[in-house]
């Protein structure tokens, strides 16, 4: 069966066109540090409405926080990088990520903590391998 001429491509022309298909629509997905980014501004933005709340839950339970803690083990190095370049003054409820993402029960972690800037910090250093006290 003869295809007509004006449905043939040229080999050439084809093999590009096979070539440069897949490159144009395969977008690389993003990093995780930069879906962490995404997910933080969003959760800050969501904290505004809460900005006056001091309950953690109130935090933690916010959608973009749950996302945060659904991107796993993956994103708490990040997360981990993140806390402590601020030493633990921004951002800190994001501590409870990283505890929820280990398994740890904030109670038994961290149960003399006078603030969240203190769980944080013992987070940290119980993530490094170092001593809570």
């Amino acid at each position: 069966m003869r295809i007509p001429h004006r449905f043939r491509e040229p080999a050439s022309r084809l093999a590009i066109l096979l070539t440069c298909v897949p490159l144009m629509t395969c977008a690389q997905p993003p990093s995780i540090e930069e879906r962490f980014g995404r997910l933080r501004q969003q959760w800050l933005a969501e904290s505004a409405a809460i900005a006056f709340s001091s309950r953690s839950s109130d935090y933690t339970q916010l959608p973009a926080f749950r996302s945060i803690v659904a991107l796993g083990s993956e994103a708490e190095p990040v997360i981990a990088r993140h806390l402590a370049a601020s030493r633990c003054q921004e951002d800190f409820f994001l501590a409870h990520a990283i505890a929820e993402m280990r398994g740890w029960d904030p109670a038994t972690v961290a149960p003399n903590a006078e603030s969240e800037q203190a769980f944080c910090a013992i987070v940290l250093r119980l993530r490094d391998g170092s001593p809570s006290g």
